[in-house]
Formats: C-alpha cells, sequence, structure tokens
C-alpha cells in the first residue's frame, strides 16, 4: 500500500536487510507439524551467522481434553539485554486445533492495555507455500524503535480442541527460519542493529489421558523441509534509476520521486547519498518501503515481479541552496532470487530557494506539495475527521493523548501524518484504543503511522488509540501545550477488488487537541466511540445525594454503536485523605455485565 508499511511485511524486510543486500529473499522453510511420544517441548533455534543469542521463546505446555478450549501464551524469557524487534512462526495443524482468537500481550493481566507487547505485537495467520493440509502459521511480530526487556507474554492464542481428536501428545513448533532473514534484533548505544538468534520452545500439548505409544501419525502429509533457494551471483543487467528534480521553499517538504526500471523485480535497495537535505519518507504504490538511514528498501506487495516502480521520496529543507541527490548503489531481485541486478541511478537535483521569494524552478504535477488541512480548518462533510484530544497531566508525567476518529465513512486501513506539538515535545509510543492496530512512532522525525491490524478497514467511529507523550519535569502548572496534525495520507481497502488504495490528505481533516500542565477541575475522559463531542463525566449526583464528605463514585455516560464495545468511565471525586481498596455491586439494564476493567488514571 502506498505510504504507509504493512508492519508484517515491512519489519520482517528490514530483519531480513541487516544479514545481506535487498536482492536476498531466500524461500520459506518450514517445520513439521507432529504428533509427539511424548509431552515435550520441540525445540529449535534460529542459526543466523554472526548473530548473537537471543531470548527464548515458550508457547507453554498444557493439559486439555477434546473440546476445551485453552489459551497459549507466547512468553519472551531471558531476555536480559532485550530486542527491538521479533518474528515468531508458530504451527498450529487446523486438523486437531481450532483458532478461536489472537491477542497482543497478556489479556488476562488486568494492565496489558499499557504493556509494550499490547501496542508493539501486530499478529497475523496465514498459510505457507506448500505447507501441509490444514498447517497454518501464526506470525507474531514485535517491531518497536527502542530495545524492550525482561520477561513479558508477547501474544496469547485462544485454541480449541476439536471434537473427536484422540487423546495423545501434539506439538505446536516454531518455525525457526521463518522467511529465512533473521528473526530478532536488538539495537546498541548508537542505533545500530545487532543480529540475534532466538531459541524457540513450542507449545506441547497433552489431549486427554495418552498412552505410551505415539498416537496415530495425521493423514496430512508434512513437507520436507526445504533448503533456501540457491543464489546465483549478482549480475549487471539493465537496471537502472532516475532521481527526478524537485524545488521548494526553505521550510516546506521537498517531494521528488526515485524511478526503478530495467528489469522484472519483486524486491530493491537502494543507498542514497545527499546533503543538506533530511530525508523523512519513502513510498510507492505496490511495494512496502522501509527507510534504513539513507537506505530504501522495497518489497512488492503482493509479492509478485513488476517492471518498475515509482518511489516517493519526501525530503525536509532547512535552508535555501541547490542539492544533489544521487545513489551509491542500486540492486533488485526477481520473485525466485534466480536473478540479482545491479544498476545505477542518474542524480537528480532539489533547489531551495529562500522562504520570502518563489521558488527558483515551478514544481511539476509530480513534485509539487500537496495543500494539506490545517488543524483549523473546518472538515468537509465527507472529510473522515482526526481529532486530538485535551488531556491534563503532572510536570514530568507521561500523558496519553487519545486520537479520535469520525465521520469514518466506509472506512480507512491505514493512516499516516506529521505533527508539532509546542515546545518541541515528541510522541514516545502508541498505544491501541478501540481497534486492533499497529502504531509506528518516528525516531528522528515528527511522524506518525497507523495501520489496522489485519490490514482491513476501519468501519466505525472511535479511539483509534493513544500517544504518549512525555512533559517537561520543569514545565509550570497552566502551560498548554497546543498539539497539531497535518500532511495525512492513508489508503482503504476497495470492497470490489479487495485491493488497497491511496486516500489523499484531502480526504482527511485535522482537529486539534491540547495538553494542560497541572490538575483540571474536571478530569479528562477519553473519546468514545460516537460522532457528538467528547464526553465527560456527568457533575449530576447518583439517586441518592452523596453526603458533604462522601467519597463519590461516579459511572460516566457514554455512547456507542451496537455491537462494539464500550468503555464507561468510573470518577472519583471528594477523595479526601483517599481509599486503597473499593468494591461495589452493579446492575446494568438488559441484563448487561461488565467484561473487563481498564486501567484509568492511578
Amino acid at each position: 500500500m502506498s505510504r504507509k508499511i504493512r508492519k508484517v511485511v515491512a519489519s520482517t524486510l528490514a530483519l531480513a536487510m541487516m544479514t545481506g543486500t535487498a536482492a536476498n529473499f531466500p524461500a520459506g522453510q518450514f517445520t513439521a507439524i507432529i504428533n509427539a511420544a511424548t509431552a515435550e517441548q520441540a525445540v529449535s533455534t534460529s542459526n543466523v551467522a554472526g548473530g548473537l543469542a537471543g531470548p527464548t521463546i515458550d508457547a507453554g505446555t498444557y493439559e486439555v481434553k477434546a473440546g476445551d478450549t485453552f489459551k497459549v501464551k507466547l512468553k519472551a524469557t531471558g531476555n536480559t539485554d532485550g530486542f527491538n524487534a521479533l518474528n515468531s512462526w508458530l504451527d498450529v495443524d487446523t486438523n486437531v486445533f481450532e483458532i478461536v482468537g489472537k491477542e497482543a500481550g497478556d489479556i488476562d493481566d488486568p494492565e496489558n492495555e499499557d504493556s509494550l507487547a499490547y501496542s508493539n505485537v501486530t499478529l497475523n495467520v496465514f498459510k505457507k507455500d506448500g505447507a501441509a493440509s490444514g498447517v497454518e502459521t501464526l506470525l507474531a511480530l514485535y517491531s518497536d524503535t527502542e530495545n524492550a526487556k525482561g520477561d513479558q507474554v508477547l501474544a496469547t492464542i485462544t485454541l480449541k480442541v476439536k471434537d473427536g481428536v484422540k487423546d495423545g501428545y501434539y506439538s505446536l513448533p516454531f518455525d525457526a527460519k521463518g522467511d529465512g532473514g533473521a528473526m530478532a534484533n536488538r539495537i546498541d548505544s548508537n542505533r545500530t542493529p545487532i543480529v540475534l538468534n532466538p531459541t524457540f520452545k513450542g507449545a506441547s500439548v497433552t489431549v486427554g489421558t495418552p498412552s505410551d505409544q505415539p498416537t496415530t501419525q495425521p493423514t496430512s502429509q508434512t513437507p520436507a523441509t526445504q533448503a533456501p533457494a540457491t543464489q546465483t551471483p549478482a549480475q549487471t543487467g539493465t537496471l537502472s534509476g532516475k532521481i527526478a528534480d524537485a524545488s521548494a521553499k526553505a521550510g516546506e517538504t521537498v517531494k521528488t520521486s526515485l524511478t526503478i526500471s530495467g528489469v522484472n523485480f519483486a524486491g530493491f535497495d537502494t543507498e542514497l547519498s545527499f546533503d543538506g537535505l533530511e530525508l523523512t519518507k519513502a513510498t510507492a504504490d505496490g511495494f512496502d518501503v522501509e527507510i534504513q538511514g539513507k537506505k530504501i528498501v522495497g518489497l512488492a506487495n503482493p509479492y509478485k515481479d513488476v517492471s518498475s516502480a515509482t518511489v516517493n521520496l519526501e525530503f525536509k529543507a532547512s535552508k535555501a541552496g541547490s542539492f544533489e541527490v544521487s545513489a551509491a548503489s542500486l540492486e533488485a531481485a526477481s520473485k525466485d532470487n534466480e536473478k540479482e541486478y545491479k544498476g545505477s541511478v542518474t542524480k537528480g537535483t532539489v533547489t531551495v530557494s529562500d522562504s520570502s521569494s518563489n521558488p527558483t524552478t515551478a514544481p511539476t504535477e509530480s513534485t509539487a506539495p500537496t495543500a494539506q488541512p490545517t488543524s483549523q480548518t473546518p472538515p468537509s462533510s465527507d472529510a473522515i475527521q482526526i481529532e486530538i484530544g485535551k488531556v491534563a497531566g503532572k510536570a514530568g508525567e507521561k500523558v496519553k493523548v487519545p486520537v479520535t476518529v469520525k465521520n469514518v465513512g466506509s472506512g480507512f486501513s491505514a493512516l499516516q501524518f506529521d505533527y508539532e506539538i509546542d515546545g518541541d515535545l515528541k510522541i514516545g509510543r502508541g498505544i491501541k484504543g478501540d481497534f486492533g492496530c499497529s502504531w509506528t512512532i518516528g525516531s528522528d522525525t515528527k511522524s506518525a503511522q497507523f495501520l489496522e491490524a489485519d490490514g482491513m478497514n476501519i468501519s466505525g467511529d472511535g479511539v483509534i488509540g493513544k500517544l504518549e507523550v512525555e512533559l517537561p519535569a520543569d514545565a509550570k502548572d497552566g502551560t498548554v501545550y497546543k498539539f497539531t496534525i497535518s500532511n495525512f495520507e492513508g489508503s482503504t481497502v476497495d470492497s470490489s477488488t479487495g485491493k488497497q488504495v491511496k486516500l489523499e490528505g484531502s480526504k482527511f481533516a485535522a482537529v486539534a487537541g491540547s495538553i494542560t500542565v497541572g490538575d483540571e477541575d474536571t478530569p479528562t475522559v477519553e473519546p468514545t466511540a460516537t460522532d457528538s463531542p467528547t464526553q465527560k463525566p456527568t457533575t449530576e449526583p447518583t439517586a441518592q445525594t452523596p453526603n458533604a464528605d462522601a467519597i463519590q463514585i461516579e459511572i460516566g455516560k457514554v455512547a456507542g454503536q451496537a455491537g462494539t464495545k464500550v468503555k464507561v468511565p468510573v470518577t472519583a471525586k471528594n477523595v479526601g485523605s483517599g481509599f486503597s481498596a473499593l468494591q461495589f455491586d452493579y446492575d446494568i439494564d438488559g441484563d448487561l455485565k461488565i467484561g473487563r476493567g481498564i486501567k484509568g488514571d492511578f
């Protein structure tokens, strides 16, 4: 999809590229799904040359009966030094187990919503080429800009043993080779990636009371382990690239492009060379693209050979001048890895004029900056409204600013925007809201990327996530930091074709928010899934008027769509000397019940 990177593909790309050139896209490796003679866990270790020993990913042992539903926890252990990227490929034989659900983090932990796993793990289920009948792979991908340290549950997989399954020992092993690249990375103090080789302990499931003999082998044929496709030597073909000239004023975003053509290829990488500019974004229709410093890596999505690609490049120009953009290298590989190519790139020139004058050359239609809606511009009747919440917090604290989407219409699957917060504050991380998602927050640039968990459309209004911002320790009470967003781009799934379609910035409208230092008279409540303005707890007394010195426990008023889950705030007022524990009974019309409690301000 354009601009917004599918996290599953992009991060896999990043892992693969860190151990070789972009042309190395090895064929998949498959681990046999077996019935076992004992309840021992299947153990495997990735083995990338030069990689350091990594953490252990343990799927656990379980004792169940046919028809039972149980939770498999994928837990990282021995993780003292941490990792910032990790692929876990768990093979599940759906002839034996039904995949009922998959959730990031530990769903039995009441504080899961605030965990790194909840925010940074993306889950997908797919069938690998050549896999045995009924065998599906569950990919749990962790990706963040910082290292996650310590033992933690990465994901919870809910499985059901199918009725009629015979008593026996069943193994759900990990595929330790995955896509053939590195399975995990860690970044050092210089933000240089270090390849890790994790150890994987698959799930061992004992069904019923098995005999001492192995159970009958599955009827499906287990494929033989496939060796990586033999790589042919890199060859110089007709691969070529060209960078377009562009112009803008100092302080503006400069948009240009790199066109790659001449051969059929499914993946590419190029090392750009430039001075006086800052590369902020790189996107290409039909490709997932990732920036690694000045290197750009791309993989066709869907994965197939194409004859050309146009990579849209965005630079930040802080001063006037004429700047050359060239490429020190350009490489590409075919889908089947049988052909690798090296080529050259024709350089382009970026002309930046003083901000008080007009550009020396009028931007072409393909490179002219797109007019973006400002946070003060009233949204058009059909624009998707992205609203930044208004919150309060104490100096030195991390506050979570809700991002609410309204007027969604047919929906969107991905969104990217730039942001500005007074005082040069930055977003630390993105946290899930009402929808399954993943967030990528720019480490060097003030940008945020949102992706719906399964790459499908968000079709209802609600909180798409919360952005964590740390307030300065020396901030004075009453200080208000304005929080604005702009420069939108997104994508949507076309219901008729099932393909991703680019959404231009004009399809979105921004509503600015703010962060106030200090306490507000009325506690801030996260926006609810409704078209109405942000809800705040009612100030009306409950059915029984409390005494003047009573602690008041107030249930908020919220709205939601039929079939959705709503989050009802519980506010404490007139706390006085406080309380450490509270218990109460509740009653909701229609015999509705509370599903879970979520952490609030404390």
